[in-house]
């Protein structure tokens, strides 16, 4: 699931949401911003938690084992999956997060399946 928004549009809460409606534990979600990955157990498989913000380009996926974590066991989770074209492969569903202006508390979801 590709993620996408502005720094501070909610896309670490979203995937906190995800792992908790799975029943994760929450509180162990926070940003890869520099891990680049998290992996949380949940007891319906684990979750990948992948941030490309940092990184360059398709090589860079290779290296941090994207492609094993997109086609393997569990759901991955891919904050800024629009930094890096090729990413998109693997995308089953697509997220859109946006601040909605004048309302710091709210923001503005899109989603859509991009399943064949």
């Amino acid at each position: 699931m590709g993620i996408e928004g502005d720094l501070g549009s909610g896309k670490t809460v979203f995937a906190r949401g995800v792992v908790q409606g799975l029943g994760g534990d929450p509180g162990q979600v926070h940003s890869p911003t520099f891990t680049l990955v998290n992996v949380y157990q949940t007891p319906s498989g684990p979750v990948h938690h992948i941030d490309l913000y940092r990184l360059r380009g398709v090589s860079d996926l290779e290296g941090i084992g994207f492609w094993e974590l997109a086609r393997g066991d569990g759901i991955t989770l891919v904050e800024w999956i629009d930094r890096i074209p090729e990413a998109f492969e693997e995308e089953t569903w697509h997220v859109v997060l946006a601040l909605v202006p004048g309302q710091d508390d709210h923001r503005r979801v899109e989603w859509s399946s991009r399943l064949p």
